[in-house]
C-alpha cells in the first residue's frame, strides 16, 4: 500500500520521534511511505537545543502575529505540495498530522479525492483551547473544524481528545485512539545493566544513590517549577537522592536559581540537551523517572520511555497518563500539582527497593508487548480499511 505522509511540524522533539517512527512502523509492515513536509524538518529528533532562557519580549505580540499569519500563508504551500505528492506518487491514502492552521493538505486530498486520515495530537480550539496566545481566533476555530469534518478518519492519541474532537459533531465511529508508543527493537538493543553501570561511572553516581530523573524540555508548563520545588525537602528525607535533569528550555535560568537558592547544587545534575538516540542510555541510569505535570489530552510519550528502560514512572493524576501507569504496577500516582504528594511517592520509592525494582520490572514488560509503534501502525491501516468498507457518501 501507497501512503503520503503530510506534515508542518519542525521535527524536532517529541513530534519528531513520533512522525520517524510511525513512518518506520508502516514501512516495517511493508508500506511505502513517502514524507510531504517543510525542508526544515529534515533533520535527528531529539530534545530542544535552544531557548535556554525566557523569549518574552515587547515584540513578542508582533513575532506571534507574523508566526501565524505566515502558518495561515503556508497553506498554499501545503496544498501544491500534497497535490502534486498525489500525482507523482498515486497514494492510496494521505496521513495528516495535524497543526494550528494547517488546513492545505486536507483540502488537496479533497480535491484529488483520496482519502485522509487525521492524526490529532492536540486541539487549539474548543473544549482544550489553544495553549499560547490566538491571534486569529475566527479562522483557528473555522480551519479546525473543517479539517475534523473532512477527514475521512481520525487518529487521537488519548481518550479525552477522542470525547473533545466527539463534541465538535465528528462521529465516534471514525476516530480511534492511538497513544504514543516505544519501538521494542531500540529499548531491547539496549543492554539495561551495561548503560546504567557505564552511564553512571560517566557522570560519577554511586551505585547505591537513588536517581530521580526528568527528560524533556525545561518549559513551565511540563511542571519543571513545581518539580524543583519539591527537591529540597526529598533530600532532607532521603539524602541519597540525585537528580538527573535532561532537556533545555526557557526554564532553564530560573530553575538553576532555584538550585543554587536551596544550595543543593552538588545533588542535581543537569545534562542539558540531547540527541534520542541518547536518551535511553541516560534513563537506563535512573531509578525512578518523573513527569512533573502535563495536560488533560495529551499522550506523554516520556513515561513510555522510561517504562522502556526499566525505570518507574511517577506520573500526575490525569486521565492520559492514568491510560498508561497503573497505580502500584507499572508506576506510581501523585495528586496534580501537589507538593506534599509528590515527596511522599518519591521518598517512598526511592526507600523501598523490592517495591521500586517489581514495578519497574512490570512496567518494561508491559511497553514492549502492549505499547508499540508497529501496534499504533496495524491500527491506522485498519481505520483506512474500515474508511473504504463504508458508502462513498458516508466517508466524510
Amino acid at each position: 500500500m501507497k501512503i503520503l505522509y503530510h506534515h508542518r511540524t519542525r521535527g524536532d522533539g517529541a513530534e519528531g520521534v513520533h512522525i520517524s517512527e510511525i513512518v518506520s512502523a508502516l514501512k516495517g509492515l511493508g508500506h511505502d511511505v513517502e514524507i510531504v513536509c517543510p525542508r526544515s524538518a529534515a533533520r535527528s529528533p531529539g530534545l530542544a537545543s535552544t531557548g535556554t532562557g525566557s523569549n518574552r519580549s515587547a515584540l513578542q505580540p508582533l513575532k506571534t502575529l507574523a508566526k501565524q499569519a505566515g502558518e495561515i500563508a503556508y497553506n498554499i504551500v501545503s496544498f501544491f505540495r500534497v497535490r502534486n505528492g498525489v500525482r507523482k506518487h498515486k497514494p492510496d491514502f494521505i496521513y495528516e498530522r495535524y497543526s494550528s492552521l494547517n488546513f492545505g493538505g486536507i483540502a488537496a486530498a479533497k480535491r484529488m479525492g483520496v482519502p485522509v486520515i487525521l492524526e490529532v495530537n492536540a486541539t487549539f480550539a474548543g473544549k482544550f483551547g489553544s495553549r499560547h496566545p490566538v491571534c486569529f481566533p475566527g479562522i483557528l476555530e473555522k480551519t479546525e473544524r473543517y479539517c475534523l469534518e473532512q477527514a475521512d478518519g481520525i487518529v487521537a492519541v488519548s481518550h479525552a481528545l477522542r470525547s473533545c474532537i466527539c463534541e465538535r459533531n465528528v462521529a465516534p465511529e471514525r476516530i480511534i485512539v492511538s497513544p504514543n508508543a516505544v519501538n521494542p527493537k531500540r529499548v531491547l538493543e539496549v543492554d539495561r545493566k551495561t548503560a546504567r553501570k557505564s552511564k553512571r561511572n560517566q557522570l560519577n553516581i554511586r551505585d547505591d544513590e537513588i536517581v530521580v530523573g526528568f527528560v524533556g524540555s525545561l518549559r513551565q508548563w511540563h511542571g519543571i517549577d513545581f518539580f524543583a520545588d519539591t527537591m529540597v525537602d526529598i533530600l532532607s528525607k532521603n539524602e541519597r537522592v540525585m537528580f538527573l535533569i535532561v532537556g533545555r528550555g526557557e526554564y532553564e535560568d530560573e530553575l538553576r536559581q532555584r538550585i543554587a537558592s536551596g544550595g543543593i547544587q552538588s545533588r542535581v545534575k543537569l545534562l542539558g540537551a540531547v540527541p534520542h538516540s541518547e536518551v535511553y542510555p541516560i534513563v537506563a541510569a535512573m531509578d525512578i523517572g518523573v513527569m512533573p505535570d502535563s495536560n488533560e489530552f495529551g499522550s506523554p510519550m516520556k513515561i513510555l520511555e522510561y517504562m522502556g528502560m526499566g525505570c518507574v514512572p511517577v506520573g500526575p493524576r490525569l486521565g492520559p497518563i492514568e491510560e498508561i501507569i497503573e497505580e502500584g504496577v507499572t508506576g506510581k500516582l501523585f495528586d496534580r500539582r501537589n507538593k506534599i504528594s509528590l515527596i511522599n511517592v518519591i521518598v517512598d520509592l526511592s526507600q523501598n527497593n523490592e517495591q521500586r525494582h517489581q514495578i519497574a520490572s512490570n512496567a518494561a514488560e508491559y511497553v514492549v508487548r502492549f505499547r508499540t509503534w508497529e501496534i499504533n501502525a496495524q491500527q491506522i491501516i485498519s481505520l483506512h480499511e474500515q474508511i473504504l468498507e463504508r458508502p462513498i457518501s458516508k466517508r466524510i
